[in-house]
């Protein structure tokens, strides 16, 4: 899933994001990638023992216009 809660009002997206979220981790137990700007919800699940939390760094090449 990515970015669900995106276009809504922070509070409303991000309340949109961790519910959904909860559900996932918590009823249905399946494997997914989530990718979300919602920074709060690495402190609300960092300690859950289903889920790890990764972060991604793209590096931009101006010379080439590429993403390396």
């Amino acid at each position: 899933m990515d970015e669900l809660g995106r276009g809504t009002s922070t509070f409303d997206g991000y309340s949109l994001a961790h519910a959904v979220l909860s559900y996932i981790l918590n009823v249905k137990h399946c494997r997914m990638l989530f990718t979300t700007h919602y920074h709060w919800l690495v402190d609300d699940f960092k300690n859950s023992e289903c889920l790890k939390l990764y972060h991604m760094l793209i590096e931009k090449n101006d010379e080439k216009e590429s993403v390396d």
